[in-house]
């Protein structure tokens, strides 16, 4: 049987981690196809359901571990899903080469380019690959008038057009 203990993803360019419980641990969610699985990694100080990050000069990295004293193996050709939450680089970047190995103390898999989707979402060309990241805007914002006479019926009109999908949740406010 062949033995892995630990992944490692790099070069998260810009990914700055949220939600970190103690210094340089945060959450990690690990999925087999729609069945969560607890209790599969840890980080470097074996805390279940987390990873080590690791900034590395704004080049971030995550590991995870096999939790130790648990007798977790997975077979080979198990299709995992491990997901972390991350906040994005405040200004635009394209995606980073992401790399991904993996080592153990019987062989290592070879660090190698991660695959990126190439997919759009929300309106971001290649929004689906990884720390792809876009600063929306107004590429159009115009107002005008229908009357510039006192103490008539004035309709102001609004002609807007973003670099992104708007959603139903954003709010759009015209002050002034």
């Amino acid at each position: 049987m062949h033995v892995v203990h630990r992944f490692t993803v790099s070069a998260l360019d810009g990914a700055v981690a949220i939600d970190a419980q103690r210094i340089n641990s945060i959450p990690v969610v690990v999925f087999n196809a729609n069945t969560y699985l607890e209790d599969v990694f840890c980080d470097a100080l074996g805390v279940p359901n987390s990873g080590t990050w690791s900034d590395n000069d704004g080049a971030p990295t995550l590991e995870v571990f096999l939790c130790p004293d648990r007798g977790t193996i997975i077979p080979e050709s198990t299709v995992l899903t491990i997901s972390f939450d991350v906040r994005n680089p405040a200004l635009k970047q394209n995606a980073p080469p992401v790399r991904i190995w993996a080592d153990g103390p019987l062989f290592a898999v070879p660090d190698m380019l991660a695959t990126s989707l190439g997919t759009d979402l929300l309106g971001v060309v290649r929004g689906r690959d990884a720390l792809e990241v876009e600063e929306p805007a107004f590429v159009t914002k115009d107002i005008g008038q229908s009357s510039p006479f006192a103490g008539t019926l004035n309709e102001l009109s609004v002609t807007l057009r973003t670099n992104v999908d708007l959603v139903s949740t954003m709010i759009i406010t015209v002050a002034g």
